[in-house]
């Protein structure tokens, strides 16, 4: 009798540790499948989501702007991803090495416009899609030029170095030169003096190394004012009158009567 009981409550105990376990077991699964697929979900439709947002924070497309505007160009060799153009040009084709991701490219790489069988190379770092960080950029004609990116525009000093040895260096503020710049030709000569939004404005002063002196007043990128001609060398001058660019009278003083250098701001 107890060896019966015994038995009997051997097998039901064995019963329900055989189901028992096994319903608990597809509850748990079903539980975990139910919390996974709630957690994909909200991963893909996030994922949709950012994606999405990123598509609509890519405007202006290069597609729909004009002649260099600022905008975000699709790689031609990698569709769907994209780097911030600050100067667009539609004949302009642009491919990068390194890494895309969110639609643009991101990390180290180098890139390369290429038009009208003309090449550019920049290497340098890109952060949301944009030139960030210095850069170095080498042209087909054998030039280089090196200096900062912030946010995709060149920010901060720059030097270019042609292959004929002429150089020119000086600041870029927000995309555009500003303040003082000098310009090196190889034969030792130099020219110097303000730039205000891309233009020389301002008083320029270029120096030969014969002595001659070249100096006068720039408007906007043209020659404006009164310009001179020094030849330090014989003693001889040249003064010439300029409206906008246009020259409209020159003269020469007396021999002996040449002013000294900086007359021509006079």
């Amino acid at each position: 009798m107890v060896g019966g009981t015994d038995s009997g409550a051997a097998g039901r105990c064995s019963r329900r540790r055989v189901v028992a376990p096994g319903r608990d077991s597809w509850m748990r699964v079903g539980a975990i499948a139910l919390f996974s697929w709630g957690i994909l979900a909200c991963v893909s439709f996030g994922s949709l989501a950012d994606a999405d947002g990123t598509r609509t924070t890519l405007e202006p497309k290069c597609s729909a702007v004009n002649l260099g505007a600022e905008c975000w160009k699709e790689l031609a060799a990698k569709p769907g991803c994209h780097v911030w153009d600050s100067r667009h040009d539609p004949e302009r084709a642009v491919d990068w090495s390194g890494q895309c991701a969110g639609a643009v490219i991101v990390g180290e790489g180098t890139l390369t416009w290429t038009s009208d069988r003309r090449s550019l190379e920049q290497t340098g770092t890109a952060e949301n899609g944009k030139r960030h960080g210095r850069w170095v950029s080498h042209g087909a004609n054998g030039e280089v030029a090196e200096g900062p990116y912030v946010d995709g525009r060149r920010h901060g000093p720059w030097v270019s170095r042609a292959a004929d040895g002429f150089v020119m260096e000086g600041t870029f503020v927000d995309g555009e030169m500003q303040g003082h710049w000098i310009w090196r030709k190889a034969d030792g000569s130099v020219t110097a003096g303000p730039v205000v939004d891309g233009k020389r404005h301002g008083y320029w002063v270029r120096r030969q190394t014969d002595g001659t002196v070249f100096e006068g007043s720039f408007a906007e990128g043209k020659k404006h004012g009164r310009w001179l001609m020094h030849n330090g060398a014989v003693g001889s001058c040249t003064f010439v009158e300029f409206n906008h660019g246009d020259e409209i009278d020159s003269w020469e003083p007396p021999t002996g009567a040449c002013p000294s250098s900086g007359s021509a701001a006079n």
